[in-house]
């Protein structure tokens, strides 16, 4: 029954897959195209279609859309162009330097460079006395005192001072003070005492600074020198048979024969105990005779007087200084711009009494910027 059954499929098989004729006959052509003219036309649809489909021709033709879709993404994929690569960061080179390769190191930036303090000079000296001349100027104008035009004239010559020596013209500066020093002679005739004396004192001191020069190791002539480095500024007129031993930021000193004259930080304060303290003492009262104001120059403090050994001052390096045995000292402490100086003199008591009073005098001298 079964291989009847298979026979009968094989002959309709046969049949419908038989090669018909090459060419239908006109009649059944032309009746054909006529009849599709006048018949209304549907879209097949495309569920309808898969339902008809049997498990074998839907796993081929899945098989098939797979291959063809795996194709087309190939053909894209292969026809687009490849991203552009991320192009370098250029690095800057040095200016001016265009050409210098990217692979050089970014330069260092340095620190801020730290401003030098600086250098005192003549023209520092002698601009801070003329301010003080200006100020002894204006206070001397009064009913009294200097007229308007007085005033003019006096100022108009202290300022020719500050130009030339600004200007690096000492000798020109020199000559412009004389002219203001004989002026002030002339015209202080109108003033008290006191104005008088003010005024003349600062103009005598702006003249000393024009001549003031640097402190240089060794012996010493009579002039005027000034120290750098050591703060606050040191000023002073030297008689003759000095030499300069030391000069740092913590002591500038001197020696002539025995007897050394330092200028150094040794107090803290200014104060009659403190000038005590500096020559390794507790109290003022342990100086002899106690502490005494004093002024010098235009600087005022307290001075006392020891003796025996002890560590005066020290050096930059720390080095201390010790008096001998048996020394005679005398110390000064005085403020100076807010800061203050300690002033040590020591050696030999014959020596020490034999020199105090041109010691003395020199430091009436003192002057700072």
């Amino acid at each position: 029954m079964n291989s009847r059954r298979t026979l009968d499929l094989d002959r309709v098989l046969d049949a419908f897959l038989a090669e018909g004729p090459g060419q239908a006959p006109d009649r059944v052509l032309f009746g054909a195209l006529d009849e599709v003219a006048t018949m209304p036309q549907r879209r097949p649809l495309l569920g309808a279609w898969r339902r008809r489909m049997t498990p074998t021709l839907r796993l081929a033709l899945a098989a098939a859309l797979l291959i063809a879709a795996l194709g087309a993404g190939a053909i894209y994929i292969g026809n687009q162009a490849p991203p552009p690569l991320p192009s370098p960061t250029p690095t800057a080179g040095p200016v001016g330097s265009p050409s210098a390769a990217t692979t050089e190191e970014p330069a260092v930036t340095p620190g801020p460079t730290p401003v030098p303090t600086p250098a005192v000079s003549v023209a520092t000296l002698v601009n801070s006395a003329m301010s003080r001349v200006d100020s002894a100027i204006t206070a001397a104008r009064s009913p009294v005192g200097f007229t308007v035009d007085d005033q003019s004239q006096l100022l108009r010559l202290a300022d020719s001072v500050r130009e030339l020596v600004d200007l690096g013209d000492v000798a020109g500066a020199v000559t412009a003070w004389q002219a203001l020093s004989t002026t002030v002679d002339e015209l202080g005739a109108k003033l008290q005492d006191e104005p008088r004396i003010r005024l003349q004192g600062a103009v005598a001191v702006a003249g000393r600074m024009l001549e003031a020069t640097e402190l240089v190791s060794g012996p010493l002539e009579a002039r005027t020198y000034f120290a750098t480095g050591f703060t606050p500024v040191v000023v002073v007129t030297f008689a003759e048979g000095w030499s300069r031993v030391i000069q740092d930021r913590e002591v500038v000193a001197f020696e002539k024969g025995n007897v050394t004259l330092a200028f150094d930080h040794t107090a803290a304060a200014v104060g009659a105990d403190d000038a005590a303290k500096a020559v390794g003492l507790q109290a003022a009262a342990d100086l002899e005779g106690g502490a005494v104001a004093v002024t010098l120059g235009r600087f005022a403090g307290f001075s006392g007087v020891s003796s025996g050994a002890a560590t005066l001052w020290f050096t930059d390096s720390s080095q201390a200084y010790d008096s001998a045995p048996g020394s005679a000292i005398h110390v000064w402490v005085v403020d100076v711009g807010g800061r203050p100086l300690t002033i040590h003199l020591d050696g030999p008591p014959a020596e020490i009494e034999a020199q105090l009073a041109e010691v003395e005098a020199m430091l009436a001298t003192l002057e700072s910027s």
